[in-house]
Formats: C-alpha cells, structure tokens, sequence
C-alpha cells in the first residue's frame, strides 16, 4: 500500500465509481465502462495541488513488518532476463545490489525475450536449483509450467510486473508467491489526468495515448482514456498502438497522428523508455507547435528533454522498488513468514522543477534515497 496521503484525483475517479484506485494507491483496475460526467469533476487548481504532491520525491517504502527471524547468508538467486533492453540488464543489477544486503548472490540467465529462449532458461536455472528465482513481465502462458516446477521442488519465485493476455495484473498463486509492479494502470492514470487537467485549464483537452503494443501497456491506456474522460466532460482520448518491431518508427507515427487531428495537443506515452528515442525532434521539424509531451518509465535522454522543457515530464519506473520487494518475498519465504502483500511504491512524477534532483546518466536510481538502509532494518541486517 503507498504511503502518500490520498489526493483529489484519485478520490474523485473513486467517487465516479471507476473501482481503480483506493486512497492509499491499491486495489484493482476495473473494465466496466463508465459514463463521462456532465461537468469537469476535477478542478484546474485541484489538478495543480495534485500535482505538487505527485512531484515530491517519496522517503519512505511502504512495506513496515520486519522479518521475524534471522535470514541465513549465502543464497543464490536466479534472474531470468526479460531480454536484451537496457532495463532487463539494470534488474540483475538492482537485484544484485538488494541481495547483497542479505548477503546473497544473483546469478543473471540472459535471454532475448522469446519464448524459445526464455523456457530454455528457466530449463537451465531449474536444473541448478537456486534457492529463489526472480523475473519480469513474461505471461504465465509462457512459463506457468516452470514456475509451479519451482515451487514443487522447493523453490521460491517472486516477479514484477506480470499480467495477464488482458493486461490485469497476475495474483500470487500456481508456485508464485509474489508479483509487485502490476498494477500501473492505477499508478498512472491519476498522474497523467493531474497532469493535462492542470495544463488545460479551463480549455478542451484532446489527447493521444501512444504505447509499444504490449498488453499491460494497452489495459493501462484504455484505464486512462476512460477515466480521463470520465473526469473531464469537454477531454477525448484516442489510442495509438506502435508494433514492437516498428518502435524506431514512432516519431513519423506520432507526427504523421498529430497532422490528422490538429485538435490533439497532449502525447501521453505508456512507456517512455521504448517510444520516445527522436520524438519531441520529429514534432518540432513537422513545425508542429504547443505539443505536450508526458509519459512513464523515462528513456535514455528522456530527463534531457524535460530539463531542456521540451517534455512536460514523465513518471518515475521505481526499479529498485520493486527488486527489493521480491528480495524481501523470497527472504520471508525461505525463513517461513508470511509474505507481504506486493506494495505500491508512489508514484513520482519528474519535471522541470525536480529532474535536477535525480543522477545523472542513468535513468535507474532509488526513488527512496535510503532504500538500502530501510530494508536492511526490515531484514534484520543493520
């Protein structure tokens, strides 16, 4: 559960009866449609006040319980890779990092994503019986098999970000014992809605919703235009799916949109990291002018853009958040505690006004400055 206070988004997309985000950011997304309202439900200085809370940067993880018992030193964990991205390479990192702290090792599978690879992984790191596995976003469909193997013999699987062929987050269950980082539809949404309503003012709003046609991506946008919408009587929202073979190819997509529907003003790209390489640049050579530009889980100059002002902002991806709740999971699996529900870690939106506070050259840092040390007091091992 988050620890920030609830805001004024979120307690009106849940007075609207959307079902998708608690006060204190859980719970689940809902897929039953929803009317627009006959008026703005959220005001342009609420949207601002929102937005100054969402721009803070979080300092605390919520997650308070401690394990109960010592955790033994020397376990070996296996990471089976997401694929050949950058951010599947910085996980068995942070992972390595977290576990480093209990005293434990990672061990990284690389993979390039596809299927084949990836089972024969999970073929591989089943026959070296690690004391834990640790993976990201691949379907059940896909692994289910090997992920129940683990548990029949013992071993412990924590993921993050794992959804369904619909995009709605994966429960614990079938020999996972933890799944945190699922549920960014109701992590998002209320950002991105603060964010246009706040830059909108009073004004129509029409926005794009640009995503790499992953499902998760897809459930998250249709989570947003409905809300959106139903927050906003005069906003639309539209969807543009980019194939995964064509990302490179997103900035003609984008431009090629935007000169069809000269209304549309706001870009809002589902994950930053995979659409935004020569965005703003092919915006501005189309001369087109007044675009603005957000989205979530930065990409390499993604805080380039928005210290430059070119990008409105864009929603932190709290890597190490997550990592260190499915180090946690294992850790409490292996001493036999109950495992903590998968928590939510705020989301922080960086801006002009606080990409400075952020280090430079990387896109992967604790959104809690302090992470290391308030894990290690959770785990018994300051």
């Amino acid at each position: 559960m988050s620890s920030r206070r609830a805001i004024r988004t979120v307690a009106v997309i849940a007075a609207l009866g959307l079902g998708v985000i608690s006060g204190c950011g859980g719970g689940t997304s809902s897929d039953a449609p929803v009317a627009a309202s006959s008026a703005n439900s959220v005001t342009p200085d609420a949207a601002k006040a929102d937005l100054a809370e969402y721009t803070k940067r979080p300092t605390t993880i919520p997650l308070t319980t401690p394990v109960s018992k010592p955790i033994p030193t020397g376990k070996k964990i296996a990471y089976i890779s997401c694929g050949t991205a950058a951010i599947c390479s910085a996980i068995g990192q942070v992972a390595g990092e977290a576990a480093s702290v209990l005293g434990w090792t990672v061990e990284t599978y690389p993979t390039d994503g596809t299927a084949d690879k990836v089972r024969n992984a999970w073929e591989t790191v089943l026959r070296n019986a690690p004391d834990g596995i640790i993976y990201t976003a691949t379907p059940p469909t896909m692994i289910g098999k090997y992920v129940e193997e683990a548990a029949a013999k013992g071993i412990p699987v924590a993921a993050c970000c794992v959804v369904d062929d619909k995009g709605v987050s994966v429960p614990p269950g079938a020999g996972l014992v933890y799944n945190i980082g699922s549920n960014q539809a109701e992590v998002r949404t209320p950002v991105w809605i603060s964010q246009i309503l706040a830059a909108a003012g009073t004004a129509p709003a029409d926005v794009v919703y640009v995503y790499p046609d992953y499902a998760t991506t897809k459930h998250t946008g249709e989570v947003f235009i409905q809300q959106l919408e139903a927050a906003c009587a005069e906003c639309s929202g539209d969807m543009l799916p980019v194939q995964l073979t064509e990302l490179s190819k997103t900035p003609q997509a984008v431009v090629s949109y935007l000169r069809s529907h000269p209304k549309v003003k706001y870009v809002v790209q589902g994950s930053t990291n995979a659409t935004d390489a020569g965005l703003t640049a092919a915006i501005k050579a189309a001369g087109l002018t007044d675009i603005f530009v957000t989205g979530a889980a930065p990409g390499a100059t993604t805080l380039d853009e928005i210290a430059a002002g070119t990008e409105a902002g864009v929603i932190n991806f709290p890597l190490y958040e997550y990592y260190y709740g499915a180090l946690d999971a294992i850790a409490r699996t292996i001493v036999g505690d109950q495992v903590q529900p998968a928590f939510t870690p705020d989301a922080w939106l960086l801006t002009k006004d606080n990409v400075g506070d952020v280090p430079s050259g990387t896109v992967y840092f604790p959104q809690v400055v302090d992470i290391r040390d308030q894990f290690a007091k959770l785990w018994g091992k300051v």
